[in-house]
């Protein structure tokens, strides 16, 4: 009896590791090239055998992903509410319940405010919970504003094959192609994807639109997402508005994303863009943000707040 328990013992060492080595195969031939060119910009060395990082990851069950939510912010129940979008600035990471977006933007319009905000997501998971009929069903129909906050990170996040999303059965991932000559997107699920669930190749997927080969995929991947996030919008809520807050982390801002963001309103009909550091300029100063350096305070939502609720004259 023994002897079968360590024998099957082995057999699962010897099935891990030809996962291991399977999954670094794949990554390497699908991302080979986009690897060397990444690190030749980031060390000026040329390589021959890319190296990449990987991590041990959780797949998250639907109930994980739709759980742990923020309270809704109930108020005045005659004023239109608010669905606020986001990853960890909309869920009010390192805050109490008092500091967050949700609850300060309840208190200051009286609205209620549903905080859909996750960590560690991004536009993705906006659009899985938009796309979802059940989550829809929740969610109050005669919303006004959808306000989903943007952050550099999100860009990022877009080529994260193996994130926190991007992990769920129903994520949406897209791959570049072209079909009578016109580049679209379709969805793009790996040969091997239980390899794909073990790794997260973080050199290539958290840095790559660091890579200027990178910037149309960036553009079309960014604004389809954005453009049928908005389409499911005005499906579920007709008289609601989409807005989009830009939130500059204060480290690692490539100049590439300004485009970004001036794409969305080029491309997005009835869309507003509302850009916080050109706002509200008190922002700027790193004593809004936490000690991370990253996350906003409760004193950086009270200086944003009023100005945006006045742009969206949330108060009348």
């Amino acid at each position: 009896m023994k002897k079968i328990i360590l024998i099957n013992i082995a057999v699962l060492i010897v099935i891990g590791i030809i996962s291991e080595l399977s999954s670094y195969i794949v990554l390497c031939c699908k991302y080979k090239k986009d690897i060397i060119d990444f690190i030749k910009i980031e060390t000026g060395k040329d390589i021959k055998i890319p190296y990449i990082k990987y991590q041990m990851v959780k797949l998250p069950s639907r109930e994980q992903l739709l759980s742990n939510f923020r309270p809704v912010e109930k108020r005045n129940p005659n004023k239109k509410p608010i669905i606020l979008f986001g990853c960890s600035y909309t869920y009010g990471f390192g805050l109490n319940e008092d500091e967050t977006f949700s609850r300060k933007l309840a208190d200051f319009t009286d609205r209620t405010v549903i905080n859909r905000g996750k960590s560690g997501t991004g536009i993705p998971f906006m659009y899985y919970q938009l796309s979802d009929e059940k989550v829809v069903k929740e969610l109050p129909k005669d919303t006004e504003y959808v306000i989903f906050t943007l952050i550099s990170d999100h860009f990022r996040r877009l080529f994260r094959y193996r994130n926190f999303v991007a992990n769920a059965e129903h994520t949406l991932r897209y791959k570049i192609t072209e079909k009578d000559g016109e580049k679209i997107l379709v969805e793009d699920r790996p040969i091997f994807p239980f390899l794909h669930s073990l790794f997260t190749s973080i050199v290539i997927e958290e840095n790559i639109e660091k890579n200027s080969a990178f910037g149309d995929k960036m553009d079309t991947l960014f604004i389809k997402l954005m453009s049928e996030s908005n389409k499911l919008i005005k499906k579920n809520f007709p008289n609601a508005k989409f807005v989009v807050i830009y939130f500059e982390c204060p480290t690692d801002i490539p100049n590439s994303y300004n485009k970004e963001i001036r794409l969305l309103s080029k491309n997005i009909e009835d869309i507003t863009v509302f850009r916080v550091k050109k706002e509200v300029h008190q922002i700027r100063n790193k004593k809004y943000f936490l000690s991370d350096g990253c996350h906003p305070t409760g004193e950086a939502w009270d200086k944003i707040i009023p100005v945006l609720s006045e742009k969206l004259h949330l108060n009348e």
